[in-house]
């Protein structure tokens, strides 16, 4: 495949054996990609030749990815351990490692143009103190919103949240910090926050107040035929 990719845009890496042996029992190997590729489990397939007691034969292990952010990857070289029964010893082979440069991308299309991959538009984020779960917060890397034109390409901070017994711990700053990273990395020229009195909390962060309006709420009642008042409130 192409060493020049786009962001949202799906790409596979083929890994292919052939030789004699017990082809159907091997497993697909761990391939170590970049943690910015989105990777879906590897299909395989087995070309199995009987021969007498022999089998002959290929497998080749597809796997597919989507590279979320602009830059520069490499996909590391891959060992496969045989064992050779004329030099009655197990050799190891090796793989060419692929370095990849990855270049934005048109956008985020709702399906990929290959093999009709759905593809990840949006991101739930967890914060993990000791291995647990101590705070999560969405984030969605191409949003319609108030400030989105069509020259901009937005990103949304949505929901943040934080355990209560592990809050005041700079945990959700943090977070807001790292996903506003993330969506820089993903080819945002904006992020936008809906619905926050927190102004100088995010202010901290570099974010500053766009529109500001005031939300509020009335009590309405009605007399019913009996002269009582149902309490209906809006």
């Amino acid at each position: 495949n192409p060493q020049q990719l786009k962001t949202y845009e799906a790409a596979t890496y083929k890994f292919n054996i052939s030789g004699s042996g017990n082809i159907k029992y091997i497993k697909s190997p761990i391939i170590d990609f970049p943690s910015q590729f989105e990777v879906y489990d590897p299909q395989s397939n087995i070309n199995a030749n009987p021969n007498g007691s022999t089998v002959s034969g290929s497998v080749a292990f597809e796997y597919t990815f989507i590279p979320q952010f602009v830059g520069k990857y490499t996909i590391p070289s891959v060992a496969f351990t045989y064992f050779d029964t004329e030099k009655k010893s197990y050799v190891t082979l090796n793989t060419e490692a692929y370095n990849l440069t990855v270049a934005k991308g048109s956008g985020v299309p709702a399906v990929s143009k290959s093999g009709g991959i759905e593809q990840k538009n949006k991101d739930i984020l967890l914060a993990v103190l000791k291995d647990e779960i101590a705070g999560f917060m969405t984030l969605d890397y191409n949003a319609d919103t108030i400030i989105t034109d069509e020259e901009s390409k937005t990103g949304l901070l949505g929901y943040v949240g934080v355990v209560p017994e592990k809050r005041n711990r700079g945990i959700g700053r943090s977070m807001v910090a790292y996903g506003t990273e993330l969506l820089k990395r993903s080819g945002c020229t904006e992020a936008f926050i809906n619905y926050t009195s927190l102004d100088t909390w995010y202010s901290a962060i570099g974010y500053e107040e766009y529109l500001w309006f005031w939300m509020g709420g009335k009590n309405m009642t009605r007399k019913s035929q009996w002269g009582d008042n149902d309490g209906y409130q809006v």
